[in-house]
């Protein structure tokens, strides 16, 4: 019988192999300012891939497991993860999240059509985190300074023209 944690060292130099050969091909293409991102990504996920490995072939050689401690069941659901406690908190069901949820994804591309999507995406970041994920203002404001920096760098090093809005023409 093959152990979960020889499956799971197997899984992860898949991901590796997986992750290095994007990797090559992306930073082959290095030419166009358009593959920067992919190059980004699969560079990240190559390190990544290839600590998890290493941390894993660790924790094999040192005489532990690698799934203690996880769940592993296959069958496992949301509802064996739900609390009791947090149905009388009024937290909702599963369904109603999933349906707010769904709304705050489709409140992004309607904010779209009347603010430019860079500052649209802003504003939705703000609101998710402030209403939804109920984050104190310090960490909503640093959080998207945080990510409108990082936006701009994309937009400014792929080169990538924002459209303006689709209804009002601003931006």
């Amino acid at each position: 019988m093959v152990s979960t944690s020889a499956v799971r060292i197997g899984a992860d130099g898949i991901l590796l192999a997986v992750f290095t050969a994007a990797a090559v091909i992306s930073l082959r293409s290095l030419d166009s300012p358009t593959y920067w991102f992919p190059a980004f990504i699969t560079l990240s996920g190559t390190l990544a891939a290839g600590y998890n490995l290493g941390a894993d072939v660790v924790r094999v050689r040192g005489g532990h497991s690698l799934t203690d401690g996880e769940i592993v069941d296959i069958g496992a659901s949301v509802t064996d993860t739900h609390d009791d406690a947090t149905e009388r908190d009024g937290a909702g069901s599963v369904g109603a999240r999933a349906l707010v949820l769904a709304l705050w994804l489709v409140a992004l591309p309607l904010l779209g059509l009347v603010v430019p999507f860079f500052y649209a995406a802003l504003v939705w970041l703000v609101a998710l985190l402030r209403f939804q994920a109920k984050q104190k203002w310090l960490f909503v404001v640093v959080s998207v300074a945080v990510f409108g920096v990082f936006l701009n760098v994309l937009i400014v090093l792929l080169e990538i023209r924002m459209p303006p809005a689709v209804l009002t023409g601003l931006g």
